[in-house]
């Protein structure tokens, strides 16, 4: 899915019958970033994202945007008290339709 380091070269998420969307991605550099488009959502839709870095040192970070790029939600730690500082969690639930 390389380039697909702004939002003009988002990589498009592809959802299965179940709803859920599989992206990988691959970290090419230090600050590294990979945008993907995940369509639009209705309100009550519920995302979960789970960025797993097991068995590595990468510190990852999530950041859902809306439509008009603003800043939705972030998060850096899914937890500070064990190994999974490294990795980011977002579970989110639309409030309103868009992007």
């Amino acid at each position: 899915g390389e380039p697909n380091g702004s939002f003009s070269q988002a990589v498009a998420a592809v959802f299965d019958e179940s709803g859920i969307a599989r992206l990988q991605g691959t970290i090419e550099a230090t600050g590294d970033l990979d945008v993907y488009l995940l369509g639009p959502l209705s309100p009550g839709d519920r995302l979960l994202v789970d960025a797993d870095t097991t068995g590595s040192n990468l510190d990852v970070s999530l950041a859902l945007f809306d439509d008009q790029q603003r800043l939705v939600v972030n998060n850096d730690d899914r937890e500070t008290r064990d190994e999974r500082f490294l990795d980011s969690f977002i579970d989110w639930v639309a409030r309103h339709g868009g992007g």
